[in-house]
């Protein structure tokens, strides 16, 4: 049987499995994930919180030109406890 011969609705019921199979079987770590409540930043020199993390991952920058130490606060209070794993570069 020719697969063009096949019947709208069989073509149209394949495609829709196939949608809903994606949703599925995206790994959760490709997602947006939701928080609890928005990530705040602060500390020495300028600070900026890029992202609060509710529409795109978390994201916290810091400048503090021709000095070489400071402190740095990036948080956020969950609803729950539990373990987060976060990702970072200097």
């Amino acid at each position: 049987m020719l697969l063009s011969a096949l019947p709208r609705r069989v073509w149209m019921s394949a495609a829709f499995v196939v949608v809903l199979l994606a949703g599925l079987l995206i790994p959760a770590a490709t997602r947006a994930a939701t928080v609890d409540t928005p990530w705040t930043g602060s500390g020495s020199g300028t600070t900026t919180v890029v992202s609060d993390g509710s529409s795109a991952p978390v994201q916290f920058t810091y400048d503090n030109p021709g000095v070489f130490s400071g402190a740095w606060t990036f948080q956020s209070t969950a609803a729950s406890t539990g373990t987060q794993t976060v990702s970072w570069s200097y």
